[in-house]
C-alpha cells in the first residue's frame, strides 16, 4: 500500500460507523466489541460517556468510532444509538431518558416533566415535595404503611373506616359517653355496641 492509500485509509478511519456486537459494562470503562462498516471486528473498544450519565446500549445498535490522532491502537466509541427504540415524536427543546423496553422520563415544554413506566422506587432518607398550587394523586388506592400527620384540615367526601381506637380532641371515640336529657330525665350514653368495658 503506497503512502497516499495509507493516508486515505487513516483519514477514512478517523471517524467511522459500526455496529455493537457485545457490550462489557462490569469493567472500569465500558468496552464494546464492534463490527465496522468495512467488516472488521474490533474487540474491547472503550466507550466514552458523559460524566454523570451511564447507559448500556443493546447489541446491534449503531455506533460511531474514532481513531485518536489517526492511530488504530487508540480507538474509542463516541456515541451509540438504536433508531428502533429511540424515543420519537418529541418537540423542539425536549430531552429525555429512555429504556429499551419503552419506559421513559421526558422534559418537555411549559415546564412539564413526564414519566411513563410500570413502577417507581425511590429510596432516600427524606423526601420534600413542594407544590405551590396543588397535588393530585389519581389512583384507585393509596397505601401508607406507617403514621400520617396532616398539618391542616382533612376533607373526606366518602365514608371513613378504621380499627378500634381514635380521638378527636379530648374525645375518645371508643370510651366516650355524655349526659343527655330524655323526657325530662338525665341519662348517659353507653359505649358503642361490641365495645367492652
Amino acid at each position: 500500500m503506497d503512502a497516499l492509500k495509507r493516508l486515505r485509509r487513516v483519514v477514512a478511519n478517523m471517524i467511522t460507523r459500526g455496529v455493537a456486537l457485545a457490550i462489557k459494562d462490569e469493567v472500569a470503562r465500558q468496552v464494546i466489541q464492534v463490527r465496522t462498516v468495512y467488516g472488521d471486528v474490533l474487540d474491547d473498544v472503550p466507550r466514552m460517556q458523559q460524566y454523570g450519565f451511564s447507559s448500556v446500549p443493546p447489541e446491534n445498535c449503531d455506533i460511531l468510532i474514532a481513531e485518536l490522532n489517526g492511530n488504530s491502537s487508540h480507538r474509542v466509541v463516541l456515541c451509540a444509538e438504536d433508531k428502533d427504540v429511540r424515543l420519537k415524536g418529541g418537540k423542539r427543546g425536549d430531552s429525555a431518558l429512555y429504556h429499551l423496553e419503552g419506559h421513559y422520563f421526558r422534559l418537555t415544554e411549559n415546564g412539564v416533566l413526564e414519566a411513563i413506566g410500570d413502577e417507581l422506587t425511590v429510596t432516600v432518607k427524606r423526601i420534600k415535595l413542594v407544590a405551590t398550587e396543588q397535588v393530585i394523586v389519581d389512583t384507585p388506592k393509596a397505601t401508607f404503611t406507617q403514621d400520617v400527620e396532616i398539618g391542616k384540615n382533612l376533607l373526606v367526601k366518602g365514608k371513613v373506616e378504621g380499627e378500634k381506637g381514635g380521638k378527636f380532641g379530648d374525645i375518645d371515640v371508643v370510651t366516650h359517653d355524655h349526659d343527655y336529657t330524655d323526657n325530662g330525665a338525665t341519662l348517659q350514653t353507653k359505649r358503642p355496641n361490641g365495645v367492652s368495658e
